[in-house]
């Protein structure tokens, strides 16, 4: 990702150690989003619009794995950058192109989801599969905004000359990068978020204030019926039922099942409430987990450049890894949290 790898030494025990793992995470990397894709085309109940946006992160992620990480693997076990100025030209932009495409499909994917949750009648309507479309081509034209463009400029306009044997970011461009490719992506994620779960809980507090009138309701009817060998007519909301009186412990039970059924959907709400917050904390705890050492490195190497040499390599590859990892990460977020996608790489992977 920048100078710091050519100090890379050939074949030290932490290269024998660390390759079989990065060629690990290259490969669960590729297939694991190749399955995401293939089961939102071919498995039926996947096969909505707003996957595409999925689709959308795993062309980036996999894109990644394929023309980034192999050669940043090679690049260590080499050590001195191997390949000429075009070659890293090509490195470095896709590098930061494809993990910053991959960031703000996520935060694409939050926007959409509190959109079919704050209002999910209207966007039922309006969530079509060109919206979806323009949604991921915007996540793509943001990426290269931020990222190539940049790099474009200050090579067109030589204030940044590429070195021949060597391979690095332009100085200062790891400030710009790690503003838009880390701060305001989790700032967009975290309000989102925050967002989402606000009406989460304003819609179990809607439904928890429902049960309590039906509760109130029922109990009121139990009453009544305590008192007199007949039951009313249930009022407005169960005018299913027969204008007959029915016997009343016939009707006192009705109602406990009654009671008992807006019990039971109050804690199935509940834990869905809980397993939502859950995933949504899963999302933003592991980009930051992936993404905050990275960049934290990074400004600290321009700020100081004195302990660029003081700091281990293996710390270095450890931390640029991390941040690769999280293209690794998207699948299992993303897809082992949904039931659907079980059952679909159940039935393509043929397990039981």
């Amino acid at each position: 990702m920048n100078e710091t790898i050519a100090a890379a030494s050939v074949w030290t025990s932490w290269v024998i150690v660390s390759f079989p793992i990065v060629v690990f995470i290259i490969l669960f990397t590729v297939i694991s989003n190749i399955l995401v894709i293939y089961a939102i085309f071919t498995y039926p109940t996947l096969k909505s619009c707003q996957n595409l946006l999925l689709v959308s992160l795993a062309i980036a992620d996999i894109t990644n794995a394929i023309f980034v990480m192999p050669l940043n693997v090679y690049w260590n076990v080499n050590g001195p950058w191997p390949f000429n100025s075009a070659t890293c030209i090509f490195h470095l932009t896709s590098d930061s192109f494809l993990c910053t495409t991959s960031i703000i499909n996520l935060v694409a994917i939050a926007i959409d989801r509190y959109w079919a949750i704050y209002d999910p009648i209207n966007y039922t309507y309006k969530r079509t599969t060109k919206l979806i479309i323009i949604m991921s081509v915007t996540a793509w034209t943001v990426g290269f905004v931020i990222t190539v463009f940049p790099l474009i400029t200050l090579t067109f306009l030589k204030v940044f000359q590429w070195p021949e044997n060597a391979c690095f970011y332009p100085r200062g461009y790891i400030l710009y990068v790690t503003v838009g490719q880390f701060i305001l992506p989790l700032i967009v994620m975290s309000i989102v978020y925050y967002l989402i779960y606000k009406a989460i809980r304003k819609q179990l507090n809607s439904r928890k204030q429902k049960a309590g009138n039906v509760f109130v309701m029922a109990s009121h009817e139990k009453s009544s019926t305590s008192q007199d060998t007949s039951v009313e007519m249930v009022e407005e909301d169960s005018s299913h039922l027969s204008n007959q009186a029915e016997p009343t412990k016939h009707s006192t039970d009705q109602q406990n099942q009654q009671v008992g059924f807006v019990k039971e959907r109050e804690k199935i709400s509940i834990a869905k409430e809980r397993r939502a917050v859950r995933v949504l904390g899963v999302v933003v705890g592991v980009f930051v987990a992936c993404w905050a050492p990275y960049f934290i490195m990074d400004d600290l190497f321009f700020f100081v450049p004195s302990i660029v040499d003081k700091t281990p390599l293996v710390i270095i590859n450890f931390i640029y890894w991390l941040g690769y990892f999280n293209s690794a990460c998207n699948p299992i977020i993303y897809t082992i949290f949904n039931r659907e996608f079980r059952k679909a790489f159940k039935k393509i992977l043929r397990i039981k």
